[in-house]
């Protein structure tokens, strides 16, 4: 039985298959196209995803991204891309926030990001912003992704 296992265990890894165990054997390479996991999309943007999800730590502090989630100490940032500013539901935003006119896409975010009062001087956002690059990209890679 130990041998199966170890067997069925290597041919599973050996496919790129999480688990190669289905009813007690191997999963045939024809039917691995057919398997999905957390990874089905290219290395590329599991890494970005996954990436920005640590980074995201930082933010859901204050905010959530889930899909009709409450605003929190901020606004819920689930289909923020291609949203005027201050315009969630609920949410008291700072009046520098309200009337900044800037409506929410990758470039605007990033230099929101970087650096927040300054980007919108007089929000309430306590939060100074991030300092280094990728992090910012891997994080809207992160909310869009969250998003769909």
């Amino acid at each position: 039985m130990i041998k199966t296992i170890l067997i069925v265990a290597t041919v599973g890894m050996s496919m790129g298959v999480a688990s190669a165990v289905a009813g007690g054997g191997c999963i045939p390479p024809e039917a691995s196209s057919t398997i999905t996991s957390d990874k089905d999309f290219d290395d590329y943007t599991y890494k970005t995803r996954n990436a920005g999800r640590k980074v995201f730590r930082k933010c859901k502090v204050c905010h959530t991204i889930k899909e009709g989630g409450k605003s929190s100490i901020g606004p819920n940032l689930h289909s923020v891309m291609g949203r005027d500013a201050g315009t969630v539901d609920g949410f008291k935003y700072s009046k520098a926030m309200k009337e900044s006119g800037i409506t929410w896409n990758e470039t605007t975010l990033r230099a929101f990001l970087s650096n927040p009062k300054k980007y919108i001087p007089g929000n309430k956002m306590p939060f100074p912003g991030l300092k280094k690059p990728e992090q910012i990209e891997n994080v809207i890679s992160y909310i869009i992704e969250e998003s769909k």
